[in-house]
């Protein structure tokens, strides 16, 4: 399963204590589908091509793109003011 992290700053993660899980080239984290359920359950990750129905989003003060990352804008600004 692919996953998307809610965060663009997050480029790898653990596991239940396993080896590091890196983000690959296309963005996303691929993990195993019995993972990636619960971490989708945890809210901080999404299945990439799904839809992202009911989750809050980030708009851009500076640009006004509206985004899932809450850390900064495909713009590059930081100026960012949760939906």
């Amino acid at each position: 399963m692919k996953l998307i992290a809610s965060d663009s700053g997050v480029k790898e993660l653990t596991v239940d204590g396993s080896k590091p899980i890196k983000r690959q080239k296309d963005g996303a984290f691929h993990v195993p589908d019995s993972v990636g359920k619960a971490m989708i359950k945890g809210g901080e990750f999404g299945r990439v091509g799904m839809t992202f129905q009911n989750v809050q989003g980030y708009h851009c003060q500076d640009c006004g793109h509206l985004g899932i990352y809450r850390d900064k804008c495909k713009c590059g600004s930081t100026n960012l003011e949760a939906e």
